[in-house]
C-alpha cells in the first residue's frame, strides 16, 4: 500500500459517524495521479489546459492546480441533498494578476471550487424543457440548472457576489482575496443550499457535482493553487 492511500485509510477510520460523499484525495494510489472520482473537463476553444495532479504539500495530500496562460477544470459528479455542507482547504501562491471575474476579458481566478446543482424538468417551463432536451441530443447529457463558484479573488471584495459573465445561471461568490494567508492553509465550510437560497430567491435543485479549477487563459498569466480535504456530508435527517 503505498503512502497516499495508507493516509487515506487513516483519514476514514478517523472521520466519525458523518460520512462524506466525495472521498479523500488521500485514496490516491500513486503521486501524481487524479484523485479518485474526478475527471478531467476541458474546453474545445482553450488550447491550453491547467496542470493538476496529486501531491502532498504542507502535510497534506492535494491536488496541486497550475495554469500558465490555460484553463480546465476537474468536476466529480455526486447526487446530494441541497442541504449538504461542503467542506474544503485551500491555499494559492498568488492572486492572479489582472484578473476581474466580473469581466470575460479577465475573467481568471487562481483559485475556484463549483458546486453544479441539477436541471429537474418538472419545475421547468416549457421553453426550458425544450432547450435543455436540444442540449441533452447534442452532448448526451443535461447541464446544471445553475453554478455557485467560490473563489479566491483577485480583486474582489469577500463575500461579495456576482453575475458570471458568461451565463445568468451561475454566481460568483468571493471567499477569499489577495494575497495567501500566512501559515498557508485555509479551511472553509458553506451550505451551498443556502446560499442557492439567498442568491437566486428561490429553492435549489439537488446537487449534481463539484467542481475545481484554476485558470488564467484570459489575462495570458500564471496561477498555482492547491486543493485538499474535500467532503461534502449530507444533512442530518436529509436523503443522501
Amino acid at each position: 500500500m503505498g503512502r497516499l492511500a495508507a493516509l487515506g485509510l487513516l483519514l476514514l477510520m478517523t472521520a466519525g459517524a458523518e460520512e462524506s460523499l466525495i472521498p479523500p484525495f488521500s485514496l490516491g494510489d500513486r503521486d501524481g495521479d487524479l484523485p479518485r472520482g474526478w475527471k478531467a473537463l476541458t474546453f474545445s476553444d482553450i488550447p491550453r489546459h491547467t496542470d493538476y495532479r496529486l501531491v502532498e504539500h504542507e502535510g497534506r495530500v492535494a491536488v496541486k492546480a497550475f495554469a500558465d496562460a490555460s484553463a480546465s477544470a476537474l468536476y466529480f459528479e455526486t447526487d446530494a441533498d441541497p442541504d449538504a455542507r461542503l467542506d474544503w482547504s485551500w491555499t494559492v501562491l498568488a492572486p492572479v494578476a489582472g484578473a476581474n471575474v466580473a469581466r470575460k476579458e479577465s475573467d481568471d481566478a487562481v483559485a475556484r471550487v463549483y458546486v453544479l446543482f441539477a436541471y429537474d424538468s418538472e419545475g421547468a417551463d416549457l421553453w426550458t424543457r425544450m432547450k435543455y432536451a436540444a442540449t441533452r441530443l447534442i452532448y448526451g447529457q443535461y447541464p446544471p440548472a445553475a453554478t455557485l463558484t467560490y473563489i479566491w479573488s483577485t480583486r474582489l471584495p469577500e463575500g461579495q457576489v456576482v453575475a458570471s459573465p458568461y451565463t445568468g445561471q451561475a454566481r460568483i461568490v468571493a471567499l477569499r482575496r489577495g494575497a495567501p494567508v500566512a501559515g498557508g492553509w485555509v479551511n472553509e465550510s458553506v451550505r451551498p443550499g443556502d446560499d442557492f437560497r439567498r442568491i437566486f430567491h428561490e429553492e435549489p435543485p439537488r446537487i449534481a457535482g463539484i467542481g475545481i479549477m484554476s485558470d488564467s487563459d484570459n489575462t495570458g498569466g500564471v496561477a498555482t493553487a492547491w486543493y485538499a480535504d474535500f467532503t461534502l456530508t449530507p444533512a442530518k435527517g436529509t436523503t443522501p
